[in-house]
């Protein structure tokens, strides 16, 4: 972000929007107060004229009455749409990234203020420039605000009542210019980082959290962090996305989530297989598509080698809590998508339950049986990728209860380029039992999974 700082809100076209959204606080409640009369009074002429009820003089003034509320109904309409579609969101002469690497002379003539939201640009104005006051002004004006702090363990009331009183003890004293700069740049940085277009109220608000010195104070009482805040706007951002997402029932994610006319059809059955595991991509499709948050890497290179002719079969190794199972919904999210690459689009990833196999099976030659069955099955249905939760568990060879070497079933299953299968494990399973396989670990290409830090910025 250039080091130059050039703020004027005045002169910023959202100021616009701030000017005028004083006058149009209660645009909406006129709104619908004017449709209710126009209903009320458009009910009242029909009474009378249908039922001939009321004088001509009379219906003629209900008429005129109905018809004038419905103009102003349609104009506090059209003041709102105009004011929520334009004035609030100004076009942008260039975004956060193109002023980044805009050149240093070039940033020093751009107004940071054009880079506001009406929400933060509201609360700047009000607050005069005042850091505690403009985080008063966010946390009484944004009720979105409440997922945040509630989250955090922190009274929003009891915090807006300690800005209160700060406020008012506070002595009236210039802008401090060098700690305004600060919170603008900082703020400015997250939302880039955000790959926002304009610096928005979780912006601001991580960005106090940084820099307002009583905001830091709550924070230290509380034993919590300036990056506990940052985090919790991410979270809050992502479940209002999701929100929109939902509402765009003409996209792509959304109806595909309808499901397709006879898509199964192209593909065998999977009786056997369907009552010992858990198909993830009906998972996802009813609960909604995850945001995973990093792997990308892993997941990319775990596609390419599905989707080769030979060895497509993944041994994915890492130790619980780095994200193994993040992985495979990813990559599940990705294959039902159809954007994955073309050799798994469209792809059921199924979690086989061998233990709930062995609790079923009378012997242990029947469970044996009952898996070649299963193997055979995702052979000929031919859109089913396999995974296996603690894969070490079931190429031992000592027999232990709820354990069974599938070591010599599976080794004439894996060569075969319809046959995938994702194979999870951890280091120690890696090293202890599946490196004494080696007609099983020459089949599988293996992924290994490092401790992932959620450090989002």
């Amino acid at each position: 972000m250039a080091s130059e700082f050039y703020f004027d809100l005045k002169k910023a076209a959202i100021f616009q929007a701030v000017k005028w959204g004083r006058y149009l606080r209660f645009a909406g409640a006129l709104k619908r107060l004017f449709l209710v009369l126009f209903i009320l009074t458009l009910l009242f002429f029909l009474y009378g004229f249908l039922g001939e009820n009321f004088s001509q003089n009379l219906n003629s003034k209900l008429l005129g009455l109905s018809i004038i509320l419905l103009t102003l109904a349609i104009g506090s309409w059209l003041k709102l749409l105009f004011f929520n579609s334009k004035l609030k969101k100004p076009r942008l002469k260039m975004t956060l990234e193109e002023f980044n690497r805009a050149h240093k002379d070039l940033c020093a003539s751009v107004n940071l203020a054009e880079f506001m939201s009406f929400e933060v640009a509201k609360a700047v104005w009000e607050s005069k420039n005042n850091l505690t006051g403009l985080f008063y002004k966010l946390l009484c004006d944004n009720s979105e605000l409440n997922f945040i702090f509630s989250r955090a363990i922190l009274s929003l009331k009891e915090i807006k009542k300690i800005l209160k009183n700060y406020l008012k003890k506070a002595p009236v004293k210039t802008v401090d210019v060098k700690h305004l700069q600060e919170i603008i740049i900082e703020s400015l940085k997250i939302a880039q980082k955000k790959k926002h277009q304009r610096v928005g109220v979780g912006d601001m608000i991580t960005a106090l959290a940084k820099h307002d010195s009583v905001f830091k104070k709550i924070l230290i009482e509380a034993n919590l962090k300036a990056r506990d805040i940052e985090n919790l706007t991410w979270w809050q951002e992502d479940l209002e996305e999701e929100v929109r997402e939902r509402k765009k029932f003409w996209q792509w994610k959304n109806l595909i989530k309808k499901g397709s006319l006879a898509k199964e059809w192209a593909a065998g059955y999977t009786v056997t297989l369907d009552r010992f595991s858990i198909d993830l991509s009906e998972v996802i499709k009813k609960r909604g598509f995850p945001k995973i948050i990093g792997h990308k890497k892993e997941i990319e290179a775990m596609e390419r080698t599905l989707a080769r002719q030979e060895i497509n079969n993944v041994l994915l190794v890492g130790e619980p809590g780095t994200g193994r199972k993040s992985v495979v919904q990813g990559l599940a999210t990705k294959s039902f998508l159809g954007q994955s690459l073309p050799g798994i689009n469209y792809k059921r990833v199924v979690a086989l339950d061998i233990p709930a196999l062995l609790a079923q099976a009378p012997s242990r030659e029947e469970a044996q049986a009952t898996l070649d069955k299963i193997f055979q099955e995702v052979i000929s249905a031919g859109n089913v990728i396999l995974t296996i939760n603690n894969f070490h568990n079931f190429v031992k060879s000592e027999i232990q209860p709820g354990i069974i070497d599938i070591s010599g079933i599976l080794s004439s299953y894996l060569s075969l380029a319809k046959f995938r299968i994702i194979a999870i494990t951890t280091y120690s399973g890696l090293h202890k039992y599946i490196e004494q396989k080696p007609t099983i670990l020459d089949l599988l290409r293996k992924w290994r999974l490092q401790k992932f830090q959620k450090e989002r910025l």
